[in-house]
């Protein structure tokens, strides 16, 4: 047999493996980004997150979404920062949520970083610090975020979830289509274990266990247009550990 058509054939079955195959993501305490924003002037641009608002410059002119009350909603920042424009008056940043809610608020809530925009290029941006939020985010969808701006990728299963989501408090799980509940799941913490020794009375008080392993089987189809991440909310603290998906 010819040895090159032999090769091809093998590519030919080989390529929807690798394709498709299963993959792991994982994000750690503070690195889940809240947006994503394409920039598509003519310079390169920046975005500079701070703890009292984000600042998106073209070039030499620059404005300043100022987060002005502890209510601030993810949605309104959105909507403010889509209408910045440039010193020609165009407007040149497209601003869409990632791993957030619409309602979730923005004062104080981000890790500090400056962000450098390429033209034409889309960059996740506004991570959140966990200490702060509570909660672990994770996107189970896919996007060419160097070209197409919230165009998700469908076509996969959410195989599991999986995480050590470091805190105290329970653990409430949800993962989300867009804005939308697909799947919730409840988990009590802390829970108590006996000591590791005996402490010689007739009455032994049980350890506290703050410690939450995530491992879920799930099975979650992630539809085409679907912006479908997965949050992991502590009710008291979070502080290390992280969470990720296996996909398929």
């Amino acid at each position: 047999m010819n040895r090159k058509k032999v090769i091809i054939g093998l590519l030919v079955v080989l390529l929807p493996v690798l394709a498709f195959g299963q993959g792991w993501v994982w994000e750690g305490a503070d690195s889940s980004e809240a947006l994503v924003i394409r920039y598509v002037g003519g310079n390169t641009a920046t975005a500079t997150v701070a703890a009292a608002g984000l600042t998106l410059a073209d070039g030499d002119a620059s404005s300043t979404v100022t987060f002005t009350n502890a209510t601030m909603s993810i949605d309104t920042l959105i909507a403010t920062a889509s209408a910045i424009t440039n010193a020609a008056g165009k407007k040149v940043f497209q601003v869409s949520k990632w791993m957030a809610l619409g309602s979730d608020v923005v004062s104080n809530q981000f890790i500090t970083a400056t962000n450098v925009i390429k033209k034409k290029q889309s960059v996740a941006v506004c991570k959140w610090d966990t200490s702060t939020v509570l909660h672990y985010d994770v996107m189970g969808s896919w996007n060419n975020l160097g070209t197409v701006l919230n165009t998700v990728e469908g076509g996969r299963t959410i195989n599991r979830i999986a995480g050590d989501v470091t805190g105290t408090g329970n653990v409430t799980l949800r993962v989300y289509a867009d804005d939308d509940v697909v799947y919730q799941k409840a988990v009590v913490s802390p829970t108590y274990a006996l000591p590791a020794a005996d402490n010689g009375t007739n009455i032994t008080t049980n350890t506290a266990v703050n410690a939450v392993y995530l491992n879920e089987e799930l099975g979650i189809r992630v539809k085409t247009g679907d912006r479908t991440w997965i949050r992991a909310l502590r009710a008291t603290t979070a502080t290390t550990g992280g969470i990720g998906i296996e996909t398929q």
